[in-house]
């Protein structure tokens, strides 16, 4: 659903773009939709270090409990190979 609905937003702004030199009338809407992808796309330059930020940490994070679970499991699995031979 949101993409479908960012691709209708880009379309629209690109027709509008792509129409504006050739109709009079449309020449203020080519500035309103430069004005819109201005501000969309510095909200995109904030938004997009943080999300990849907080991803990168989730993976590294999850990665770190992985292998504490396996040095774990290991040290499980050798004490008891460790026991059952004495």
């Amino acid at each position: 659903m949101s993409r479908s609905i960012a691709l209708l937003i880009c379309l629209v702004g690109g027709l509008t773009m792509l129409v504006s030199p050739f109709l009079p009338m449309a020449t203020g809407w080519a500035n309103d939709v430069t004005d819109w992808f201005n501000i969309l796309a510095a909200m995109a330059f904030v938004v997009s270090p943080r999300s990849a930020a907080r991803m990168i940490w989730a993976r590294s994070t999850r990665r770190c409990s992985l292998v504490a679970a396996r040095t774990q499991a290991w040290r499980v699995l050798r004490s008891s190979s460790e026991s059952s031979i004495s």
